[in-house]
């Protein structure tokens, strides 16, 4: 049976929550910081009452909507969608870094859905039209440093670098909802008083991801040989799903290297050594991810090259 909640326990998810929106509108970065704080309170919540956290969600939904900016009620949206999704995750016994992944494309969906639908309906400029503002502001930049140093300036690279920041920017939702959640979960793991409630702990060596990533990122792959061929839209798209996947591969083999050293019984500072240049030769560990995504060489070692 579920034990009563203490109003100050509800009053305290509030003014978390408060303070979350006030920094929200304010500083976007601190606003970011307090979301796992609001997650933790609401999901303790939940898990505890389904019909004070509807009602603790509704009194927090009124100022959002009526007091505070868009972006602070795209993050309401966000976290209380979070706050179901993780409950879900802890009642089917999920593995941390399956609900790591789940939580990061629920974030990273979500942020990308709204700011698209707001552009759909004009509350805020799309990013064709911030791409041609920056072009254009850069543009005039530069002819007034030539018309002063008499140098020429390669305008086209400038705006073609301008132009692939822009394109990448759906991909970077899901990066920063990557570090979003990855610092939710951990919070969560360090402020919950029952560890043994919360998913099931893998450490990171242990981490590993479908082989069906390896296959679509290399069907995405030979998509880009053909780019003079595909339409902006479609070209968008398989650019922007490159990136996810690489750093869903990336990620896959910095824990395989570690899996790799440890079952070598390697000394701690020579195994820093390794995963710091793991780390940095970026290309490389995408390659050793990529290849153990598709031959299982994780399996091999763990039953002995069988």
């Amino acid at each position: 049976m579920k034990e009563d909640i203490p109003y100050l326990k509800i009053i305290t998810a509030l003014v978390v929550s408060l303070i979350h929106f006030i920094l929200t509108d304010y500083t976007i970065v601190l606003g970011f910081l307090i979301i796992p704080f609001v997650i933790y309170l609401l999901l303790d919540i939940k898990l505890q009452s389904d019909r004070l956290f509807f009602m603790t969600v509704f009194i927090i939904w009124v100022p959002t909507l009526f007091v505070f900016s868009i972006l602070s009620f795209i993050t309401f949206i966000v976290i209380i969608c979070s706050v179901m999704l993780i409950e879900a995750t802890l009642k089917q016994k999920f593995t941390q870094e399956v609900t790591l992944t789940y939580l990061t494309f629920l974030m990273g969906i979500l942020s990308l859905a709204s700011v698209l639908i707001l552009q759909a309906f004009n509350v805020i400029p799309s990013f064709d039209k911030v791409r041609m503002l920056v072009t254009s502001w850069y543009e005039g930049q530069i002819d007034e440093v030539s018309s002063i140093t008499g140098q020429e300036v390669d305008v086209e690279t400038i705006v073609s670098a301008i132009q692939d920041f822009f394109i990448l920017i759906p991909s970077q939702f899901f990066v920063i909802a990557f570090v979003i959640a990855l610092y939710t979960i951990l919070m969560i793991r360090v402020l919950s008083k029952d560890k043994e409630e919360l998913w099931t702990y893998l450490p990171f060596s242990k981490w590993q991801f479908p082989r069906n990533i390896a296959y679509v990122y290399f069907g995405v792959m030979i998509l880009t040989l053909f780019q003079d061929s595909l339409s902006d839209p479609i070209y968008s798209v398989v650019v922007n799903s490159m990136v996810i996947l690489e750093w869903v591969i990336y990620i896959h083999g910095l824990a395989f290297i570690l899996f790799f050293l440890k079952s070598k019984e390697l000394k701690t500072p020579w195994i820093v050594v390794v995963m710091v240049f793991s780390i940095l030769l970026k290309p490389i560990t995408l390659f050793v991810g990529f290849i153990d995504m598709l031959f299982k060489f994780r399996q091999r070692i763990e039953s002995g090259g069988r």
